[in-house]
């Protein structure tokens, strides 16, 4: 085997055999990232904006806008509107049980914001379109009632009010209630339930509150508690628990309230200083943002308090930075985007699972079986990953060192692959950015290069460990089957 850029004199190689092991049953939940949406052009980002129960996702490429929906048994595909050239962006706030998607768009005039519903077979329609107001979505609940804001503008004024759309009822404005202050609507339920925030542009303190309004009861204000500048409520779910934050000196703390508790904290996560929720499901799952000192996500519960959702992700996760988390749905699949390995942005829906990994783990020992032909096949899910773990000996301290294997895959297409050494000296792996590759029936060869400081990944004996991982970079209906074969070190030896 030739590759290019490296010595051919010296160098030395130990041929493996593989055999399968099995992995002890994990109890906790952990999260398994999957890549959903198109793939994003050179100039271009993804991003997963909504999702449902039956795990349609929706989302926009980029800063333009552009709409698509994404479902694991048929794929990505664009959300048309009819000559598309009209509409300077549009962007899904919300996916419906039923599986409609609902956002906003805006005609290259910019006069305008316009609601909009698409559903297969239909195709898109407009909500409807005001004169001389502009009409914005900020949340939707799953049987398609729309909250957000409608801004009222005149030679003398621009103020916004709430708007609630319901299918059966159509638009319900607010703009008188809190004139001559704005307001909008950020959450709403299927009873119809709207949670928002007033801002005061003068008078007494509070600047900001939030209110809750219900059918029956009207508007109810809720100022912030004592000490704080800013109270936000961001959702509302069926039972009517509200999330939002409070706000002082620029840190957010993340609050509940429901009518018979008020409000209360859901508690801040060890090491963080600023958090804030953006969403809450039916069952009570709460979805937070962490943005001091570090950015990233958290996730409340009752059960549970509040948990990092770092440490709940695994190796199909490892290389992601992920900050940005916009929804969850009713399963506790989470939907965002985040910049993955090659640092390129893509749309990312983060599934959780209890019980046993979705990892195939396989080792090789020394021997020379491998050079021979033998293999090991692992069949997971739809995004499932596959792990190989190896060791052998190199003997005399090398200068270079290579840790190879061939992979092949009954499902041609684009997989995460990495290869990463083990570091005995610290006990952790060498972690080493992925690699996106296409992989199909013919063997492709994979590796992790260590040069110069060898001798930090040999054990007294003179032994090296490595490990490589792979997983679709979509999901693949139905699983795959992976083949990982003729794995080997190669070195220079000095």
């Amino acid at each position: 085997m030739t590759v290019s850029g490296r010595p051919s004199l010296g160098r030395s190689s130990t041929a493996l055999a593989v055999v399968l092991l099995a992995l002890a049953p994990a109890e906790a939940v952990r999260y398994r990232l999957v890549v959903v949406g198109p793939e994003p052009p050179t100039q271009s980002q993804t991003v997963g904006t909504a999702l449902n129960d039956s795990t349609r996702v929706a989302g926009h490429r980029g800063t333009g806008g552009r709409p698509w929906v994404w479902d694991a048994d048929l794929g990505s595909r664009s959300i048309p509107f009819g000559g598309q050239s009209v509409i300077h962006s549009a962007r899904p706030i919300a996916v419906t049980d039923d599986g409609a998607v609902l956002g906003n768009a805006r005609p290259f005039n910019g006069a305008f914001d316009r609601l909009y519903r698409w559903i297969e077979p239909e195709g898109t329609r407009f909500l409807l379109r005001f004169e001389r107001h502009r009409c914005f979505g900020n949340s939707a609940s799953g049987d398609g009632r729309i909250t957000g804001l409608r801004t009222v503008e005149t030679f003398d004024r621009h103020l916004s009010g709430v708007i609630l759309y319901e299918p059966d009822r159509g638009y319900t404005f607010f703009d008188g209630h809190y004139e001559p202050y704005s307001s909008q609507g950020f959450g709403v339920n299927r009873r119809g339930d709207i949670v928002g925030q007033v801002t005061r542009s003068s008078g007494a303190p509070p600047r900001w509150y939030s209110f809750v309004w219900t059918r029956g009861q009207g508007f109810t204000d809720v100022l912030p508690l004592a000490g704080w500048d800013v109270l936000a409520f961001i959702d509302v779910n069926d039972d009517g628990l509200v999330v939002g934050h409070l706000r002082r000196a620029r840190n957010d703390e993340a609050v509940g309230w429901t009518r018979d508790r008020g409000l209360f904290f859901l508690g801040m996560p060890p090491g963080v200083t600023s958090f804030g929720s953006n969403a809450v499901n039916d069952v009570g799952q709460a979805l937070l943002g962490v943005n001091g000192p570090f950015v990233g996500t958290a996730l409340w519960s009752e059960p549970t308090g509040t948990v990092l959702l770092r440490d709940l992700l695994d190796e199909s996760a490892r290389g992601w930075k992920i900050e940005v988390l916009k929804a969850i749905n009713n399963k506790g699949e989470l939907v965002g985007a985040a910049p993955g390995p090659d640092g390129v942005w893509r749309a990312i829906l983060l599934t959780p699972y209890t019980g046993s990994s979705p990892m195939a783990w396989v080792r090789a020992d020394s021997g020379r079986a491998a050079r021979e032909g033998a293999s090991v096949v692992a069949s997971p899910g739809a995004s499932g990953s596959v792990s190989l773990a190896f060791g052998g000996s190199v003997g005399p301290v090398p200068t270079n060192l290579w840790a190879e294997a061939r992979v092949t895959t009954d499902r041609p297409g684009r997989y995460w692959v990495r290869v990463e050494l083990f570091d005995p000296t610290t006990g952790t792996w060498d972690e080493r950015p992925a690699r996106l590759l296409e992989l199909g029936p013919k063997a492709r060869t994979v590796e992790s290069v260590a040069r110069g400081r060898v001798a930090r990944f040999l054990g007294l004996d003179g032994s090296v460990q490595a490990r490589l991982h792979v997983w679709p970079a979509s999901p693949l209906p139905g699983g795959y089957s992976v083949t990982l074969e003729g794995t080997h070190f190669e070195y220079v030896s000095p």
